[in-house]
């Protein structure tokens, strides 16, 4: 991996980030959400554990409109979901 970016510091935002979107507000969760689906674009020495999908359907149960849209269209256009064949038929 060559990247030139401090992957302390990235794993050091990652936790702290998910410390508030485990006991912030729906934004919160949000943005941790979207920092999860970035870290592999940055580095591949960090193993991204949590799932972006679970984050953003916490942010939207929270209420945050833009998890609510964001999850839409994943749900939507099959992406970050497992698909049933058999409940889809």
């Amino acid at each position: 991996d060559n990247s030139n970016y401090d992957d302390y510091k990235i794993r050091n935002t990652m936790e702290k980030m998910r410390e508030l979107a485990t006991h912030g507000n729906g934004r919160n969760a949000f943005h941790y959400a979207n920092y999860l689906d970035a870290i592999p674009f940055y580095t591949k020495k960090i193993e991204v554990k949590d799932k972006s999908s679970d984050w953003l359907t916490i942010a939207a149960s929270r209420g945050d409109p833009l998890a609510s849209f964001f999850l839409g269209i994943d749900l939507l256009n099959g992406n970050k979901c497992d698909v049933d064949y058999i409940k889809s038929s």
